[in-house]
């Protein structure tokens, strides 16, 4: 699916771009300030991907022919059989999302706080099975009863948490 994205967004991403005033106007471009202001951006990946992408229209078309079975099959199922589990958990800032989105899987986040850097919220990912969202939700429950309450971002932060 990676490559996929990364096809699609070579054309996307720049045409998205046109629509903004006032803003980098390339892929190239935003990389170079991301990297210029790695203080407070994260690591863009997927714009690196997109910048590097070789791939043909018919490439990205076959690897597109069938990403249900290929995220439910081969990469969700496979997880949870191979290690006895009943869902997978894993920062928002994985491939998760992607695996959830194209195996139908119920996904939730559960929130862990700002990072220190930049202030920006992060969270872990939870999956399960296609028509299990009552086990996302005992995880999601088993976390909030195990863990302590996070800090609101300061743009939020009116003296609470989030519990």
């Amino acid at each position: 699916m990676k490559t996929v994205i990364a096809h699609e967004s070579t054309r996307v991403i720049p045409d998205y771009l046109k629509t903004l005033e006032n803003c980098p106007q390339t892929v190239k471009e935003i990389v170079k300030y991301n990297e210029e202001h790695a203080e407070v951006e994260l690591p863009e990946a997927l714009l690196l991907s997109t910048i590097n992408n070789s791939r043909t229209d018919a490439e990205s078309e076959k690897a597109k022919s069938d990403p249900r079975a290929i995220a439910l099959d081969n990469a969700l199922e496979t997880a949870l059989k191979q290690y006895s589990i009943d869902a997978i958990i894993a920062l928002m800032y994985s491939p998760i999302t992607t695996i959830a989105a194209c195996s139908s899987g119920p996904i939730r986040t559960v929130p862990l706080g700002p990072l220190n850097i930049n202030g920006r919220l992060f969270g872990l990912g939870i999956i399960a099975r296609p028509g299990e969202e009552a086990t996302v939700l005992k995880v999601m429950s088993a976390f909030e009863a195990t863990f302590p309450a996070r800090s609101l971002p300061s743009l939020l932060n009116r003296g609470g948490s989030y519990l």
